[in-house]
């Protein structure tokens, strides 16, 4: 490897990587990259007919990110927001153990708001933003999964 080979590696790898992250992070950061993600989802579940319930409900079994209304139906949606492209589908992310944890915070809120006796489901969306400048992707699916116990 001649000098000019290795001087142009060692500028992308040390100079121009870190600072690529870095604007990567100034223009996504963590907690607002989710809760952009959410706005987007509720956004969207609006235009759909949904009516917003409650967003960001805690349990002790876990975090339930929207509770909405679609007719007599209380939905419980699961939003994933991402910075790349999901691998494999929405409900990789989403494996048995959350499968069963959002059951559990669902089953809670059901009982604590006496909503028992109602239908409910889980939706799943997912929220991909491929770079600033680009519209984000939205991915919906209704009925993702099946409660677990």
């Amino acid at each position: 490897m001649d000098f000019i080979s290795f001087s142009r590696r060692c500028f992308f790898t040390i100079v121009l990587h870190p600072w690529l992250c870095h604007q990567w992070d100034r223009w996504f950061p963590a907690k607002t990259t989710g809760a952009w993600g959410e706005k987007l989802a509720e956004r969207h579940l609006l235009r759909l007919g949904h009516w917003i319930i409650e967003r960001n409900v805690r349990t002790r079994a876990s975090e339930i990110d929207l509770v909405t209304l679609d007719g007599n139906t209380v939905v419980f949606v699961e939003v994933k927001t991402r910075t790349v492209p999901l691998r494999g589908t929405v409900l990789d992310s989403i494996d048995d153990n959350k499968q069963t944890r959002l059951s559990r915070a669902a089953s809670s809120y059901l009982h604590r708001h006496e909503l028992e006796k109602c239908p409910a489901r889980f939706d799943v969306i997912a929220v991909t933003i491929t770079s600033p400048h680009s519209s984000p992707q939205l991915q919906y699916l209704r009925n993702a999964f099946e409660a677990k116990e």
